[in-house]
């Protein structure tokens, strides 16, 4: 039972927490319609979309450091590899839909939408690797990826919190401090997602040419 704690952890974060920053972040934009009463009538919102942020990063950290700690009594499986990077994926998915529907695509995050589209593609590129068991661990690129993708999300989620504490000349900086700190951390996120990828695709093609000589090996001992 306890080997499945980093599993549960996992899903917690995807089916529970990961929601939840969707379903704030949608309430609040039908309350700025007039569709239903917005969330800031009942609580703070913004920092608690924070905190939710928060708890998923951790999760990851937590669920990941417990299952390769605990590896000998089996808390790390096969099921586990699987539905954790589905689990980062879909919190990243949501961070972007939060983040646009509280500014709005303005100018000035249409590079995030670039660097998301960069970072989509590198998702959907690994994806289908994994399905083809291409990819069996996330390799020290991709760990970087991650982790400098957090930072970026959590810089945001940081920034709209803020409105909660501060306002005037004081937001205004803070808001720009942690754009740019987003900035720079979505470049570096990218940066490694593109050489995480080139390595995965490296090793993929290594494995093939290492299959197909084994193969042919086989071939002609049958023969002779």
């Amino acid at each position: 039972m306890l080997r499945q704690i980093p599993n549960a952890i996992t899903l917690f974060r995807g089916l529970v927490l990961t929601p939840g920053i969707v379903a704030i972040f949608v309430w609040n934009y039908a309350g700025s319609f007039g569709l239903v009463p917005p969330p800031s009538d009942y609580f703070t919102f913004r920092s608690t979309a924070l905190i939710l942020a928060t708890l998923c990063v951790a999760s990851d950290f937590l669920d990941g450091r417990l299952a390769r700690k605990n590896e000998k009594h089996g808390w790390k499986s096969d099921f586990g590899a699987r539905i954790d990077p589905l689990m980062d994926k879909a919190f990243s998915y949501a961070c972007l839909l939060g983040v646009l529907l509280y500014y709005g695509l303005g100018w000035y995050l249409l590079w995030l939408v670039l660097f998301a589209w960069r970072i989509h593609q590198y998702s959907v590129a690994t994806t289908q690797m994994r399905a083809r068991r291409e990819i069996l661990e996330a390799n020290w690129e991709a760990k970087q990826k991650t982790g400098y993708l957090f930072a970026a999300q959590l810089a945001f989620f940081t920034a709209i919190a803020a409105e909660d504490v501060l306002d005037g000349s004081a937001l205004w900086h803070f808001v720009m401090f942690a754009f740019f700190v987003a900035f720079v951390t979505m470049t570096f996120a990218v940066l490694f997602a593109s050489q995480a990828l080139t390595q995965y695709r490296r090793e993929a093609g290594k494995a093939s040419v290492g299959k197909a000589s084994r193969q042919r090996g086989r071939v002609l001992q049958a023969v002779q």
